[in-house]
């Protein structure tokens, strides 16, 4: 979660992109060739929501991973007929380490218990299904991404963000 962003230093960008962009594009590159060559692949980049609706304590992560979703999108399309699915599922918020050390130090900032703090989110953000996500919410639609059933799933991003961020398309 990013705080003030006239705070982000150089060094932050940097890190931020090492990580969640261009890691994953090398991943990509290092393991399409095979894929094509077997005719057949699935790669699932786990992005966030704020690539495709930014918010600003998410600047840091949804910026880089914006451009991530651009890049697979593009080379989805040159890889489709190759029988490679590359897709993007872009998480609103979810129960990981990194949220609970956050929303502790919060809740230990404040006064308040873990789960007040999730609540007092919830509220504010206004997720319509009252909580936040956890491994399984993910896991299984990255499971269907990456089988037989996404033969015809080329380039998409998939928000799963308790309704956060729903559209008409």
């Amino acid at each position: 979660m990013t705080g003030d962003f006239l705070n982000i230093e150089t060094s932050d960008w940097a890190e931020s992109l090492e990580l969640t962009l261009l890691g994953p594009v090398q991943f990509m590159k290092a393991v399409i060739p095979g894929m094509v060559e077997r005719q057949w692949g699935r790669i699932v980049n786990i992005g966030t929501a704020a690539a495709k609706y930014p918010t600003q304590i998410r600047i840091l992560s949804g910026a880089p991973r914006a451009a991530l979703t651009n890049y697979t999108v593009a080379v989805s399309k040159a890889v489709a007929r190759d029988n490679v699915a590359i897709n993007n599922i872009l998480p609103g918020m979810f129960h990981t380490a990194g949220i609970e050390d956050n929303f502790n130090a919060m809740a230990e900032a404040q006064g308040k218990s873990y789960d007040d703090v999730i609540q007092d989110f919830i509220k504010q953000f206004r997720i319509p299904a009252g909580k936040f996500g956890d491994a399984d919410d993910l896991g299984k639609f990255a499971a269907v991404f990456c089988s037989e059933f996404a033969n015809y799933l080329v380039g998409q991003s998939l928000a799963i963000d308790g309704g956060v961020t729903n559209s008409t398309f």
